[in-house]
């Protein structure tokens, strides 16, 4: 009997949950919102102009986190112009302008010193994000980069071997909003997709042993209501 309550009590601490405290989520949101417009007016000095989708955070925060990992905002950045973007620039190149953007605004424009933007597969996340409000409590901001080919969107993701990004096909950027807002409008899938989420970032941390992709696991838990609730209507 013991061990059967130490084993759940180990996994309780794993799992993720959602965080109560709204007043510091608004306040984070807001500053990491901020740094987004920020990053966006930066980067279109360079000739790399953008658009923000926020996927599942419309309807309400999904902040969470668990006893050994900060909580996140995600956002997607698609490039509208990626011909011009991309022009005399490889896609290694593009992916560290991007990089010396994001490095820029958040210790020149927001005095986040501590910050560190790291590579992902799919785009970047900024760890040690920190609200004057809430000195004790830091935060990451991660980006999925996408661009539009003139037939579907691509994701910006790593080769296998970690030498070269590529640009690599994946789900329509389109798709997925219509869907989360079907989701989203019904308060029984809105509920699962939820549900899933938690799921979703709990698995992802049991197999990988690192933090995960809250974008991911977004996808994932869309298609586990989506195709729960309306596959067969």
């Amino acid at each position: 009997m013991i061990i059967i309550f130490i084993v759940i009590d180990l996994i309780s601490k794993n799992m993720f949950k959602y965080l109560s405290d709204k007043k510091l989520i608004d306040s984070c949101f807001v500053l990491a919102n901020d740094i987004i417009k920020h990053l966006q007016t930066d980067l279109a000095r360079q000739s790399i102009d953008t658009q923000i989708y926020l996927v599942a955070e419309t309807k309400e925060k999904l902040t969470c986190n668990n006893d050994g990992i900060d909580f996140d905002f995600d956002f997607v950045l698609k490039l509208l112009k990626p011909a011009i973007a991309l022009k005399n620039r490889t896609n290694d190149q593009l992916k560290n302008d991007i990089k010396k953007s994001f490095e820029h605004v958040l210790k020149d424009q927001f005095q986040q010193n501590e910050a560190v933007v790291e590579p992902t597969t799919s785009g970047f996340s900024v760890a040690n994000i920190v609200h004057k409000d809430f000195p004790k409590q830091k935060f990451y901001l991660d980006i999925v980069i996408y661009k539009f080919d003139g037939k579907g969107f691509f994701i910006l993701k790593e080769h296998k071997n970690g030498v070269n990004q590529v640009w690599t096909k994946t789900k329509s950027l389109k798709e997925l909003i219509d869907r989360m807002n079907l989701v989203e409008s019904d308060p029984v899938a809105w509920s699962k997709f939820k549900e899933r989420y938690l799921y979703w970032k709990t698995k992802y941390l049991e197999v990988n042993k690192s933090r995960p992709s809250s974008f991911s696991c977004k996808v994932q838990a869309l298609n586990d209501a989506f195709n729960k609730f309306w596959q067969n209507q």
